[in-house]
């Protein structure tokens, strides 16, 4: 995809998802979708066959971003919580997803654990990727062996707290990470200054 189809997309996604959050789901019309995004009708059916398209695609864009990041290659094999650090960095987006989306996710009545058909795809290829992630961190002894990864993912989703997101972070990591690890101090180095994180398109 061209850059400057990419990017109209993108406006296309944060136009819907902020138009939903204020009006609900009902009210929100296509015409006021491609207005508040500043593009044409002909550039929003290029991307999208109908309102409902375009409002499944919001969480399939966010899901696609997180399945990215859980297959691409480590930063450094070499390093012992290498794994473990790229889970952190994948929940902590999640919650940024979560906490930013809060309202559009109310609006359109998602669930916790519950992912509409939409979305299925794109968390089935999502899943085995986060799964190879974490039994190598199980592996390197970083994560306790009872952990499953899909109860750390619903788990994070229910952080909503833009206030209190990263200590609830924190908390959870702490839970699913053995003794060896100190979860607070490897959170802090990872994320100090803003250093780190993945970036949220």
């Amino acid at each position: 995809m061209r850059v400057d189809a990419y990017e109209n997309r993108l406006r296309l996604l944060t136009a819907c998802r902020d138009l939903i959050a204020q009006e609900g789901t009902t009210a929100v019309t296509v015409k006021e979708i491609i207005g508040h995004a500043g593009l044409s009708s002909a550039t929003f059916f290029r991307h999208f066959g109908s309102k409902d398209a375009v409002i499944d695609e919001v969480s399939i864009n966010r899901w696609s971003l997180l399945e990215f990041h859980a297959r691409r290659p480590l930063d450094d094999e070499d390093d012992n919580q290498a794994s473990l650090k790229q889970i952190i960095r994948i929940l902590d987006l999640f919650t940024r997803m979560i906490t930013s989306d809060d309202e559009f996710i109310n609006a359109t009545g998602l669930r916790i654990g519950q992912s509409p058909g939409a979305i299925l795809p794109i968390r089935e290829t999502f899943e085995p990727n986060f799964a190879n992630l974490w039994v190598d961190a199980q592996r390197r002894g970083n994560i306790r062996s009872w952990a499953h990864p899909r109860d750390a993912i619903d788990m994070t989703a229910s952080i909503r707290d833009k206030d209190r997101r990263l200590p609830m972070l924190t908390t959870l990591v702490s839970g699913l990470c053995t003794d060896v690890i100190d979860a607070e101090q490897l959170i802090y180095d990872l994320f100090s200054a803003g250093k780190n994180r993945l970036p949220l398109r």
